[in-house]
């Protein structure tokens, strides 16, 4: 009896193991330096942003903690922050994701408020629009029709904006005035093909928006995008407001990590299934 229940142990050990390693975390961003570091971020400015701000002296959180406003009064779309380093998409089994909080400053309108990422294709700026045409898979802009828009593997031209997340995230994007009510956003890039996008609000319930993940690269989909291949990719994060009588995004908390495989499912249900036998025997045995 002894050695059935030993070997039930290591059963349910053994179960409980299959799994592959936890998630590396790859790069950290919170700006807390109280400004943007030339070893991290290649800084593109243009008409006075993009820059970094106590989030408490504008009102938006507690003092000493840091944000990246995202300007540029001068519409050249080319003002934003790239990350020196480059990233693989498979640099985990399941890919690779970025993950920030996404809030905005208090200004009178949402309108042309951008956030250009968080993945871009390209390690300088290429398209006319370079901050909505080389996004690789993030959120593009908001516009004046009430629609923030998502975009992968950027077409050139105008086509960036043909696909709108869903009126929940622009509602919570208008609302999201404070770090407290800042989005929780993350976009994962899958380890060959495509983007899952998903979001939250003070560890709420998480709203996937798109996936894409698998699907053959350079297929068409929710309008002008495409599903997502390149690789390595780097972080980008730009503005396209004029900065004064519209609302600027506010990025921050910034991890990039590894994604692995999940628990096989046949492994915690046979850990389970073992245990109970384990615990009834050992009950018989004792009595």
């Amino acid at each position: 009896m002894i050695r059935k229940l030993v070997l039930g142990v290591m059963v349910v050990l053994a179960a409980a193991s299959v799994r592959h390693a936890d998630a590396d975390i790859l790069f950290v961003e919170d700006w807390n330096t109280g400004s943007i570091d030339s070893g991290k971020w290649t800084l593109q400015s243009v008409g006075g942003g993009p820059f970094v701000f106590d989030l408490g002296a504008a009102g938006l959180g507690p003092s000493g903690d840091y944000g990246l406003f995202l300007r540029d009064a001068s519409f050249t779309y080319t003002a934003g922050v790239r990350s020196t380093s480059s990233f693989a998409r498979n640099a985990g089994p399941d890919g690779v994701k970025a993950s920030f909080k996404l809030l905005r400053d208090q200004g009178t309108s949402l309108d042309f408020t951008s956030v250009g990422g968080p993945w871009t294709k390209t390690d300088a700026p290429s398209g006319a629009l370079s901050d909505l045409e080389d996004i690789e898979a993030g959120i593009s802009t908001n516009q004046p029709n009430g629609n923030t828009y998502y975009v992968e593997n950027a077409p050139a031209g105008n086509n960036w904006a043909t696909t709108p997340l869903s009126s929940a995230f622009f509602t919570a994007f208008a609302n999201a005035t404070s770090k407290a009510s800042a989005l929780d956003v993350s976009v994962t890039l899958g380890p060959s093909t495509g983007a899952l996008i998903e979001w939250s609000v003070n560890g709420g319930p998480t709203t996937i928006e798109f996936d894409t993940i698998g699907l053959n690269a350079g297929d068409n989909w929710g309008g002008a995008n495409r599903v997502s291949d390149l690789t390595p990719v780097r972080l980008f994060f730009g503005g396209v407001g004029n900065g004064t009588s519209f609302a600027s995004a506010v990025i921050d908390d910034i991890v990039v990590e590894s994604v692995p495989e999940p628990m096989m499912s046949w492994a915690v249900g046979l850990g389970i299934v073992t245990l109970a036998m384990i615990r009834r025997r050992a009950r018989r045995y004792l009595v």
